[in-house]
């Protein structure tokens, strides 16, 4: 049985012409799958959208090119996941896909950092330099292609 285009979460051309809004979506599907390992203490069922190991596999290919939350964070994700710390775990796909879907993470050094242990607090709508007649600093991502090794 064929599954419907919109059930499936594999990337296809649409996702191509629109990456930027496949990854926050992916991220938002993982959110919701975070809370409810962290909710149940259960792994959900479903098939291949319930999955967390099928979805971060899916969106290793795209973090590799994308500056946040970048290797420490997503190291982070994976090692969360694989020592089933369900609500760490939940915890921290909810502050990527938080940040990913209201930008923040170009202005607050809060979304770049690991530890939770502060409060939980949500992102400014507006940009800091807005109402506080402060400058803004520019961010920027770069890509590097090269036939050499990762590594190096």
């Amino acid at each position: 049985m064929a599954k419907d285009a919109q059930d499936s979460p594999t990337m296809d051309l649409r996702d191509f012409f629109s990456a930027s809004e496949a990854r926050i979506d992916r991220w938002r599907t993982l959110n919701r799958v975070a809370k409810a390992l962290a909710g149940g203490g259960v792994s959900p069922t479903g098939g291949h959208a319930a999955d967390p190991k099928a979805l971060l596999a899916e969106l290793d290919p795209l973090e590799e090119l994308c500056g946040y939350p970048g290797p420490r964070l997503m190291a982070l994700v994976h090692e969360r996941l694989q020592t089933r710390d369900s609500t760490g775990f939940a915890r921290l796909v909810q502050r990527i896909s938080s940040a990913l879907l209201s930008n923040s993470y170009r202005d607050d050094l809060e979304s770049w950092k690991a530890d939770e242990e502060g409060e939980a607090r949500l992102p400014d709508v507006l940009p800091p330099s807005l109402g506080r007649g402060q400058s803004r600093r520019p961010y920027f991502e770069l890509l590097f292609v090269s036939p050499a090794e990762r590594a190096t």
